[in-house]
């Protein structure tokens, strides 16, 4: 499954166009909780002039809430050293967001190749409240022995919390 991402700067002057899409059919859009950018994903055909990138789903999970509404949307961006990538990928796949979809507040987990363009990989996570990030279920998910072999070789990393436009904080 491929899903188009589009992000800017909440001051760009592509923020009219993002006004116009963000409640067009197949759209969710997401505005970062320090208020610096806005973020589309369309997973139907768009009619816009935006430089959409396309992502291709590596593996969905749903979460310990499934079901519920989604308040947050919390997505790590990250590259590697081509050296540790499977490794990384092994780490994302068995024991990191399998563990993380479990937490409790967690509706889905997702993890995305971007096809060109950097960062590289996405791991997005829907959730109940951004209360579940500090968790201690979710900490112990990130202080995993395993995770802190990896997470040194995390490049050009991104970590940004989005809510819903108009709704963050």
């Amino acid at each position: 499954m491929y899903l188009k991402d589009f992000r800017l700067p909440i001051e760009s002057p592509d923020s009219a166009r993002f006004d116009a899409l963000k409640n067009a059919p197949g759209v969710a859009a997401w505005e970062a909780a320090d208020h610096s950018d806005l973020r589309l994903y369309a997973s139907a055909p768009v009619e816009s002039q935006l430089n959409w990138q396309l992502l291709e789903s590596i593996v969905h999970i749903p979460g310990h809430s499934f079901g519920e509404a989604a308040v947050c949307h919390y997505v790590v961006e990250t590259d590697c050293p081509e050296s540790i990538e499977q490794e990384l990928n092994d780490w994302y796949n068995i024991e990191h967001l399998p563990g993380l979809a479990q937490v409790p507040g967690t509706i889905s987990a997702w993890r995305y190749v971007r096809k060109g363009g950097s960062p590289k990989y996405l791991a997005c996570y829907d959730l109940t409240t951004a209360g579940a990030l500090e968790s201690a279920e979710w900490l112990a998910v990130r202080n995993s022995a395993w995770s802190s072999k990896i997470r040194p070789y995390f490049q050009n990393t991104l970590r940004t919390l989005y809510f819903r436009p108009g709704a963050a904080p």
